[in-house]
């Protein structure tokens, strides 16, 4: 018989640390301890992120989390020659890491970001370092990659995190390099990737512009030039990891779980067409939950057939988009991923015209 008990967020809280402190001891007879361990794993994944009671706050806590975290698993892989260690034994290792909550959702930010790798299932679940996570905890270690080390600072540190982003440039409809299709990047995932803002994005963006790297932005969008692409494509060649194939990974958007989300008519209206996503506006669907869960969905209009990927954005007081906002009031936002759009445009208003004074 399965019976159901509801608990608030501080009993779950005050269950989870007295399971710690109860299998951390020993206090638990041998067949107990498996079920310990699984029913901690349930409830671990029901507590609040670590990441947003650090000391240094919500968004600046993150980062220094997510270092920490790599710094501590090249610990124990250099003193061990190979670390894997579970949620639970990472979370014992955080000394600022509050009672009641958890590192669940950082791991898994850095294992879909490349830095971590996994395996095992539930409470065996195991975490190690990639490649590219070993580089960057070593980096740290060494003290060549200061707090400030991620954010850009040259216009060809931005070139990269564009190329990164953007379409291939390689579409063209004649022989003539003219007419090639120029690519596009977003503008608020390279904006948030770079960790800028707007004025400093502003200024590398004309030094690109000026040098014939980049095109004029449309909207949230910019374009990537064939020149652009060639010097970026050299400039990832001759610096990119061994092993590595193809071109460098798509730009992975920072998140963290919205407080609100306010959805206004043109949020909800398919930038392409108008044509309104209704589950937008119906709060139970299995893709409102991923929204709300990951940040993002996959959207293709069931009008004009343009897919789209559907994120939730920060947004200032006065209620305007801002990647680098706390994530306090979100609003959905919509990035082109294919498919054709209206008038041949080399990319998509933020709002169809008909509701952009909406």
């Amino acid at each position: 018989m399965i019976r159901r008990l509801t608990l608030t967020d501080a009993e779950l809280a005050v269950t989870a640390q007295a399971l710690r402190e109860a299998l951390a001891a020993e206090l638990l007879a041998p067949i107990s301890r498996n079920i310990a361990r699984d029913l901690l794993d349930r409830i671990d994944a029901k507590l609040p992120s670590a990441a947003d009671h650090h000391p240094a706050g919500p968004t600046t806590g993150r980062l220094l989390a997510a270092d920490e975290i790599l710094r501590l698993l090249l610990k124990r892989e250099e003193r061990h020659g190979h670390a894997a260690l579970t949620n639970e034994a990472v979370a014992r290792e955080l000394s600022w890491k509050p009672a009641g909550t958890s590192v669940r959702e950082l791991l898994e930010d850095l294992r879909r970001d490349g830095w971590l790798t996994c395996t095992g299932n539930g409470p065996d679940r195991q975490f190690a370092l990639t490649r590219k996570g070993r580089g960057r905890a070593r980096a740290l270690h060494a003290g060549t990659a200061p707090d400030s080390e991620a954010r850009v600072s040259e216009p060809d540190e931005l070139l990269d995190l564009i190329y990164a982003d953007s379409t291939p440039c390689a579409i063209s409809f004649s022989d003539d390099v003219a007419e090639r299709v120029p690519g596009v990047w977003h503008r608020p995932t390279v904006q948030a990737a770079a960790r800028l803002d707007a004025d400093r994005l502003c200024e590398l963006e004309a030094a690109l512009r000026d040098a014939g790297m980049i095109g004029a932005p449309i909207h949230s969008y910019g374009t990537l030039t064939a020149a652009g692409e060639r010097q970026a494509r050299e400039r990832w060649q001759a610096g990119r990891p061994q092993g590595a194939f193809g071109g460098p990974p798509r730009l992975a958007r920072p998140y963290q779980r919205a407080g609100s989300v306010v959805a206004r008519p043109q949020d909800r209206a398919c930038p392409n067409c108008g044509a309104c996503a209704a589950w937008l506006t119906r709060r139970r669907t299995k893709r409102w939950e991923e929204l709300r869960g990951r940040g993002e969905a996959d959207y293709s209009c069931l009008h004009c057939a343009v897919r789209w990927t559907i994120y939730l954005e920060p947004t200032d007081r006065a209620g305007e988009f801002d990647p680098r906002a706390e994530p306090a009031i979100c609003r959905p936002r919509w990035r082109y991923r294919g498919g054709w759009l209206h008038g041949d445009a080399l990319a998509p208003p933020d709002h169809h015209p008909a509701l952009a004074a909406a």
